[in-house]
């Protein structure tokens, strides 16, 4: 699979990786085209610019800062490419931006026009680091969106990577996900657990 990353911060190197670790064809589309990238276990990769990420994807993973993902959307709408987004609206003031009647992917989705599903927003990078290569079936990955496609490549970039992949329903479900992330960032920030000390994981009888 082609996957273009937008974003060159910690998730978005983490998840690339883990990716190009797999298998993948990756690019990583950032403000500054050309800044050279380390990765662990795979080849040094130099940023491309957003748009040239997005061309070269069959699934376009959004890991922008909030305070840039309009910006960034815009630009590119429409993006008829399948979207993946693990952006919580987090800013320095405000846990969570918006929550009652949207959602950051929402959001993102509307910006870009494009087909989006959420996933990998209440994960750290420290567990994408170790992936494919660590067995992290105890680590449940929840995803919601409303296309078909993009659910589907969203599943198997997920199992690919040793995660438990769990169908959390359509999109607008990720008013749910992302206070659940914003629940794992306290933990990890406020009682110390770590970001490979905490694993989230939903257990299914039957």
């Amino acid at each position: 699979m082609r996957i273009g990353i937008l974003g060159s911060g910690a998730m978005g190197l983490a998840i690339g990786a883990a990716a190009a670790r797999l298998g993948h064809d990756v690019a990583f589309g950032a403000r500054e085209e050309g800044r050279p990238l380390i990765l662990r276990g795979v080849a040094p990769a130099r940023t491309v610019t957003y748009a040239a990420a997005a061309e070269h994807a069959d699934l376009l993973i959004v890991a922008l800062q909030w305070s840039r993902a309009e910006e960034v959307m815009r630009a590119l709408a429409p993006c008829r490419k399948p979207l993946l987004s693990c952006t919580n609206p987090e800013t320095d003031d405000i846990p969570l931006a918006v929550g009652f009647t949207t959602s950051a992917a929402e959001e993102i989705a509307r910006w870009s026009g494009g087909r989006v599903v959420e996933a990998f927003n209440a994960v750290y990078a420290e567990r994408l680091d170790e992936a494919p290569e660590r067995d992290q079936r105890d680590v449940t990955i929840p995803y919601c969106g409303d296309d078909a496609e993009a659910r589907g490549l969203a599943a198997e970039l997920i199992r690919g990577l040793g995660f438990d992949a769990l169908d959390a329903g359509p999109l607008r479900n990720a008013r749910y996900l992302e206070p659940l992330a914003q629940l794992v960032v306290y933990l990890v920030r406020e009682q110390g657990l770590g970001p490979d000390g905490l694993t989230l994981t939903f257990r299914r009888n039957g």
